[in-house]
């Protein structure tokens, strides 16, 4: 406002661009726009008029100062400091006093801070006119790599395996909010994303920084901003830990595989079922793991291989052993076992002790024959080979009762009986033996002493102390246990 300190009947303004005006009294002041801008600076003049008298011009410069540039930028985020910054107008006779809320924070056309908090900048021009600028917010803001594929939710320690996809996702997100990121890879090359989160693959081993820029529209103008440094490293080789006596042992004895470094989450043993952790082993041979680290680091280990010592080498002649187990033929009675030359301190031992006897060798001995009294029969056979004192296991399972179809008992010593081979394995059972009209001409139950001292002789063909006429009988064999019934024709032939 331009005031004229004498008083006066009218007033005549002059000012820049031709502006003319006339006042009367008792205005004798002349208001610039507040909104003025530079297009108002200039020299402004007045004269009065008092009874038709009017005095000389008096001038006066008026300069109107602009306001700078006022909006806060970002110009740097680095490990969670931003730094925001004005044009630098120093030059010009600008100065800066930045606010955070109302406590002063710097004087500098830029400030870097990590203070979370509501920002502005007063500039003061040559002409002490002050300038006040937009609020400028900012906000907590971070983020989080992980691998969703393994199910590692948070990197440890920031650390990510080579070629590993890893997710990022900003703790900041909702409406308003706009997230930005920045890559920049070992060789300082940038590439960015947008998006509250983003896919990485980390293809060059070294030290990598991320960055996010989370910006603000509401309810302020702001951002957050962090930055996290990943390094990136290459898988690496493990060997799995082998437990006493080590990768060389005991056929019987048994080591136990596993990894002892802290950063594997998970392994998997391939080709054993998939076995996961820890796996005892027994069998020589070669055994790999897989593992995965919590880094992220998917790999195959080094392979382990266990090597058994010479053990008892327990054999059956015929049939051979199976899964541990010999399963002889219909009508064989007896197996022959043999182990190692090598061996020392040899023991045969048979469960139950009724199941059957050595017939051939002793208890001691390198090879034995053993003939089974009863369905099936476990044998165990101890002994000492060079360093290692080993025990082998087996079962041996009888061939099936066998019935014969025909018998001539006519006193030439040849087929004279009717037999049920392996008739041991039917002790507790009934048989019947009817004629043609279902009549009853033998019954026994089982086992028997049979005839002539073999218990598998069961029929001499008499019938009420006569000898039977030829034909065709009829055998059924009935057992508490069904399953093990039994029918079947005989012929009776001289």
């Amino acid at each position: 406002r331009l005031t004229s300190p004498t008083s006066a009947t009218n007033y005549n303004w002059y000012g820049p661009n031709g502006y003319i005006t006339s006042t009367t009294n008792p205005t004798n002041f002349l208001e610039i726009a507040a909104s003025a801008t530079a297009n108002n600076s200039g020299t402004y003049g007045l004269t009065v008029d008092n009874a038709n008298c009017e005095s000389q011009l008096v001038n006066l410069t008026v300069t109107v100062s602009s306001p700078p540039a006022t909006a806060i930028a970002v110009s740097d985020c680095n490990a969670g400091n931003i730094t925001m910054e004005l044009p630098d107008l120093s030059g010009q006779g600008i100065t800066y006093q930045w606010l955070r809320g109302v406590t002063p924070a710097g004087t500098s056309s830029s400030l870097t801070t990590s203070t979370l908090g509501q920002y502005s900048v007063v500039l003061t021009d040559g002409n002490t006119c002050d300038f006040t600028t937009n609020v400028f917010e900012i906000f907590a803001s971070d983020f989080v790599g992980s691998i969703p594929s393994l199910g590692i939710s948070s990197l440890t320690g920031n650390e990510v395996c080579l070629g590993v996809e890893t997710t990022f996702t900003s703790s900041q997100i909702g409406s308003g909010i706009s997230n930005t990121w920045e890559i920049e890879d070992p060789s300082a090359t940038i590439t960015t994303a947008t998006g509250n989160s983003f896919l990485q693959t980390f293809n060059t081993a070294g030290t990598w920084k991320v960055r996010l820029y989370s910006n603000y529209s509401s309810p302020n103008i702001g951002i957050g901003c962090s930055e996290k440094t990943i390094t990136v490293t290459s898988a690496p080789a493990y060997t799995a830990d082998v437990s006493l006596p080590g990768t060389t042992k005991c056929p019987s004895e048994e080591v136990i595989l596993s990894f002892s470094e802290t950063d594997i989450i998970s392994y998997t043993w391939d080709d054993i079922n998939s076995t996961s952790g820890p796996l005892t082993v027994s069998e020589e041979g070669t055994y790999t793991a897989t593992f995965i680290t919590d880094k992220g680091c998917e790999v195959v280990a080094d392979a382990i291989t266990i090597t058994n010592l010479p053990g008892l080498e327990l054999s059956s002649q015929s049939p051979s052993i199976v899964d541990n187990t010999v399963q002889l033929a219909d009508g064989q009675l007896s197996v022959n076992l043999s182990v190692a030359l090598t061996a020392t301190n040899v023991n045969w031992q048979i469960t139950p002790p009724t199941a059957g006897n050595i017939i051939s060798g002793t208890a001691t001995s390198q090879q034995v024959e053993i003939s089974l009294s009863a369905p099936q029969a476990t044998i165990t056979v101890t002994g000492t080979v060079g360093s290692c004192d080993e025990s082998e296991t087996i079962t041996v399972i009888n061939g099936s009762s066998v019935p014969r179809k025909s018998f001539s008992p006519n006193g030439d010593g040849q087929n004279d009986e009717w037999k049920i081979v392996n008739s041991s394995l039917l002790n507790g059972c009934t048989v019947y033996i009817l004629d043609g009209r279902g009549a009853h001409v033998f019954v026994t139950k089982l086992p028997t002493d049979g005839i002539n001292g073999d218990p598998d002789s069961i029929w001499d063909g008499q019938y009420n102390g006569k000898m039977a006429p030829e034909g065709v009988y009829y055998y059924v064999i009935k057992c508490s246990d069904s399953s093990a019934n039994q029918s079947g024709s005989i012929l009776l032939a001289r």
